[in-house]
């Protein structure tokens, strides 16, 4: 499982400021921005609204991006699975998600031993939406 973050302010949020950024949630999030065309994309696919940020002064750096706030479960075949809104509390999106995965791997003939590997993600999880 791989925690993807998508800017939705490519202006400000630069390559290095979106790697600073990953380290105050999970290390091996995935922190991705790009043009302003590709975060328009991304959006509206995903169905996120966000503040217009273009017509902005360019000189004026502080400013506030209004946002939707959501987290996707998406499956290994980068399909949708499941979507959490920002009032979703952590441990329930984490127990939501470890019986997805655990129903998941157990499709696939994966055993899953305990839940030492479920309780691992169940902890990044919430520490991400904490």
């Amino acid at each position: 499982m791989v925690p993807v973050f998508i800017t939705v302010d490519p202006h400000r949020d630069t390559v290095e400021q979106m790697r600073a950024y990953k380290q105050d949630f999970h290390p091996t999030m995935l922190a991705l921005t790009g043009t302003p065309q590709q975060v328009s994309r991304v959006t509206k696919s995903y169905r996120v609204y966000f503040s217009d940020t273009m017509h902005r002064d360019e000189d004026d750096e502080d400013y506030i991006v209004d946002h939707s706030i959501a987290l996707y479960l998406m499956g290994p075949d980068g399909k949708f699975m499941d979507f959490y809104p920002q009032l979703t509390e952590p441990e329930e999106a984490a127990a939501d998600i470890g019986i997805k995965m655990r129903e998941r791997l157990s499709k696939e003939g994966i055993s899953v031993g305990g839940d030492g590997m479920l309780d691992q993600v169940s902890k990044g999880i919430t520490k991400l939406l904490g």
